[in-house]
């Protein structure tokens, strides 16, 4: 749930409350991993396949296998989708039609820093 935050001017912003470290944790895991299967796969996927992936290679806890009692979704499953966001804003993965694709500045980096820059 978002809070409302008071500056010294009497200012209201409202804060998106943090993602604790172990989301954060299965974000960059979860995240790699498709950036990885992507890579593998050559540079494009439907993501219905890189999901099937992921099951199939990452290591994942019962943690990150909960279902959400509301939507019925599983965590790790919503991790990525969220966090894949930013990936798309910065340029590294595009969605299109159900399909994920990897973009040249990705392929740039895998190349020019190898894995150990995600």
């Amino acid at each position: 749930m978002a809070e409302i935050t008071r500056t010294q001017r009497g200012l209201a912003f409202m804060t998106e409350p943090q993602a604790s470290p172990t989301t954060k944790e299965l974000a960059t895991k979860v995240v790699f991993a498709a950036l990885q299967i992507l890579k593998q796969k050559g540079g494009q996927a439907p993501g219905r396949e890189v999901m099937e992936e992921i099951e199939k290679q990452v290591p994942l806890d019962a943690s990150a296998k909960q279902v959400y009692e509301k939507s019925g979704s599983v965590k790790w499953r919503v991790v990525l989708g969220f966090y894949s966001i930013g990936c798309m804003k910065a340029g590294f993965l595009v969605k299109k039609k159900g399909t994920w694709y990897l973009t040249s500045l990705t392929v740039g980096v895998y190349n020019f820093a190898g894995a150990g820059l995600f």
